[in-house]
């Protein structure tokens, strides 16, 4: 699973990785087609899987980071209902985002003057990341 490069410095990490696989495997198909070999495949499929691995363990930050930025997303709010928003969020892949009153009253409050997602919001607006949240 390439789930821990979510958490890496850099987020094209994962993006990186994850085209590079298709690609790969994309031009390894052409590759069998082409020469009508089907071990071709099957080689660019373990020489892309050895790759994914080596990548998940060369790249993924230590578990105990992970740990740190997961209990930092539970701490933005006293909420008890909506603590888990951010991590819902990380892993959220629809088209739509779906909250609930509470999720929704305590974000519009942290985005407010003096609120805990203060400079988060900020920085969405400007498009920017301030280092040291």
């Amino acid at each position: 699973s390439l789930d821990p490069l979510k958490y890496h410095q850099s987020l094209a990490v994962y993006t990186y990785v994850t085209q590079g696989y298709a690609l790969v495997m994309l031009q390894m198909l052409i590759f069998s087609l082409v020469l009508q070999e089907f071990s071709v495949a099957v080689m660019g499929y373990t020489a892309c899987q050895f790759l994914l691995h080596s990548a998940h363990v060369a790249l993924s930050p230590p578990i105990e980071t992970i740990g740190m930025l997961q209990a930092e997303l539970l701490s933005w709010t006293d909420e008890a209902v909506a603590k888990p928003f951010f991590l819902r969020l990380l892993n959220h892949n629809d088209a739509f985002l779906v909250l609930t009153d509470v999720e929704f009253n305590e974000l519009d409050k942290a985005s407010k003057e003096g609120g805990r997602l203060k400079r988060l919001f900020d920085d969405a607006k400007g498009q920017k990341l301030s280092l040291g949240l």
